[in-house]
């Protein structure tokens, strides 16, 4: 299996065109919305956000010509599945040797103030059981107004 060197959530994954090098800008681990106190939030309300969750992995030798692929699940504080990426394949290789995955996610669920995690799944290519690789939190606030 490949190394994983990095995973996190954050706003906005850049790409430097002629360099390659990476810019993540705004890492979330505490996400705040604002709701109005006298309003319920209805259960699995999402709201437009963007953002994107990282991965880099780094070759190992007995990578070499081995596809892989992963994908993302947003799993609330119970362990729920919320919302969940498609899977993305990948391969390394002596020539390239570390792999950036950005998974973009267009909305976020807000229905209740809690941990989540962003947990990051991967398996060999034609291999049918998924192995958790890691698992990063992000605690949802509320911010209260007056009705």
């Amino acid at each position: 299996m490949p190394i994983l060197l990095g995973f996190l959530a954050s706003e906005k994954v850049i790409f430097e065109k002629e360099t390659n090098a990476v810019s993540i800008i705004s890492v979330l681990h505490d996400v705040f919305i604002p709701v109005i106190r006298s309003v319920q939030v209805p259960p699995n309300t999402l709201v437009p956000l963007v953002w994107a969750g990282f991965t880099m992995w780094y070759w190992e030798q007995r990578d070499e010509n081995v596809w892989y692929e992963q994908f993302l699940s947003l799993t609330g504080s119970g362990g729920e599945s919320i919302l969940n990426s498609a899977p993305q394949q990948f391969q390394l290789s002596l020539e390239k040797p570390v792999m950036r995955i950005v998974t973009r996610f267009n909305n976020f669920p807000v229905y209740r103030p809690s941990a989540c995690f962003l947990r990051l799944y991967m398996r060999t290519v034609g291999e049918s059981q998924w192995s958790e690789a890691m698992s990063y939190p992000i605690t949802l606030h509320h911010t209260f107004y007056p009705s």
